[in-house]
């Protein structure tokens, strides 16, 4: 669609999927840059603290790409979302279907059943957002399902990006394989998201995206959190400890 077609069309999900009437001033150039209102799509690297909104980073993108996919008659296609931590996916993706928006998780939780039915769903091209771990790309059965998607996954977004970094790689190695997915998946655009990544790791994620500073530019934000404070106060026994923390819970 044009660019001007896309915006309205962003502005439209924003206000009647996510109830926002604007979107925060760091939010905006990320988004523009996923949909390509500011010039060529491109990927993005996002580094903001937790519980700034970068899960909207690609959520907007992901339903304005659905739907733009729609009103020019094409399939609606997918976004994939790669997240390591469980609770975290079913988490979102509540928050999401209670907003009528079609997203759907998989990973070890769900029974056969079930997984088969969702897979099944997304080969269909029923699900708008798909949350799964990487290692369930190493699953014959859901990388079938993917390929199966009318107008195929056009955004892949990476959740917790840092975890593709050399000191994640033990811990989980189908981080390191994310670079080779997302070849496999037809390199669609892709934002990698997390809350904390020094110099040597975005280099890290870059690299085994195929990015460079150019391609993938940084958007970050800095680390204060107006909202947390960190004091210490010195007490004598746990007698005086208990009594300190319970008077300071009576603060909260």
């Amino acid at each position: 669609l044009p660019r001007n077609t896309m915006g309205k069309v962003q502005k439209n999900v924003l206000r009647d999927t996510f109830g926002f009437a604007s979107l925060k001033p760091e939010q905006g150039p990320v988004i523009d840059r996923v949909l390509g209102l500011d010039g060529e799509p491109g990927d993005a690297l996002v580094v903001w603290p937790t519980g700034s909104g970068k899960s909207l980073c690609y959520q907007l993108p992901a339903l304005a790409l659905a739907e733009a996919n729609e009103r020019a008659g094409r399939p609606r296609g997918v976004t994939l979302v790669f997240s390591p931590l469980i609770a975290l996916m079913e988490d979102q993706v509540s928050a999401l279907r209670s907003k009528g928006v079609r997203a759907q998780y998989v990973n070890s939780t769900v029974g056969k059943k079930e997984r088969e039915k969702r897979q099944g769903a997304l080969a269909r091209g029923e699900i708008d957002l798909m949350y799964a771990t990487p290692e369930r790309m190493e699953k014959p059965a859901f990388r079938e399902a993917l390929s199966s998607v009318p107008g195929g996954v056009h955004l892949l977004a990476i959740d917790e990006a840092h975890c593709i970094s050399k000191w994640g790689h033990d811990l989980r190695p189908a981080y390191q394989r994310v670079g080779e997915f997302k070849r496999e998946l037809g390199s669609p655009r892709t934002i990698a998201l997390t809350a904390t990544a020094t110099a040597a790791v975005r280099a890290d994620i870059r690299d085994v995206l195929g990015d460079d500073e150019d391609s993938m530019p940084l958007f970050a934000t800095g680390i204060d959190r107006p909202n947390l404070s960190l004091s210490v106060e010195p007490v004598w026994d746990d007698r005086e400890k208990v009594s300190r923390i319970a008077e300071v819970n009576t603060r909260m």
